[in-house]
């Protein structure tokens, strides 16, 4: 409750409520403690915006998940894909796969990032 929002378990879940600015800062916050306290069982990939559709492919994440035997999931609030297994080696190898998909995607969509102080280029 640091972050201003409401944390419980309810039904095996942690439900945060409050803010939408507070739940996502508390979100963050919860996700970094999961990661020190599961170490290399919980990962994850940040990626950008503009590559959420190609990221998400269903199809693909789903055989990765299959072949790997990780839970893989798109978070759009942290800007990420998740990838949590028991067996850290499956985490690993599941983070692997999705790096690579990250450099083809990379690849075939044009991602071109301005410093905030060259925006008037765009104007």
């Amino acid at each position: 409750a640091t972050a201003g929002a409401v944390i419980e378990i309810e039904a095996f879940a942690v439900v945060i409520s409050g803010k939408k600015s507070n739940v996502k800062k508390a979100k963050h916050q919860l996700m970094e403690w999961l990661g020190f306290i599961l170490g290399n069982e919980l990962r994850s990939l940040k990626i950008h915006r503009a590559l959420y559709k190609p990221m998400s492919n269903p199809e693909q994440l789903a055989s990765m998940a299959n072949e790997t035997g990780a839970c893989i999931s798109l978070d759009r609030d942290m800007s990420c894909i998740l990838v949590r297994s028991e067996d850290p080696a499956r985490s690993g190898e599941a983070l692997q796969l999705l790096e690579g998909m990250l450099v083809e995607t990379k690849k075939r969509n044009l991602l071109v990032k301005f410093e905030t102080a060259d925006t008037w280029l765009l104007s």
